[in-house]
């Protein structure tokens, strides 16, 4: 083995790394809601990929792209427990 080829090879192994994980990552997130399983905050593309109670929203100033958020206020104070 020349030792000239061994920088090649290491290059090489880790570009194919690089691809495969870049790769699962992009399927991973092409898969990772849809079809009501979207939860608050996950990027959607309509709003039947949201959970009950969400909806698909489209908020320049707040974040890119389009995100499940909330349809109705929640009262904070409903959520304390009084023991």
């Amino acid at each position: 083995m020349n030792i000239l080829s061994f920088p090649n090879m290491v290059f090489s192994q880790n570009l194919l790394l690089i691809i495969t994980a870049s790769v699962a990552a992009l399927v991973g997130v092409a898969a990772a809601c849809s079809n009501g399983e979207c939860r608050l905050h996950d990027e959607c593309s309509s709003n039947q990929d949201c959970e009950a109670g969400l909806y698909c929203l489209a908020c320049p100033l707040g974040f890119p792209g389009t995100r499940c958020v909330r349809s109705t206020i929640t009262d904070q104070f409903k959520l304390l427990v009084i023991l």
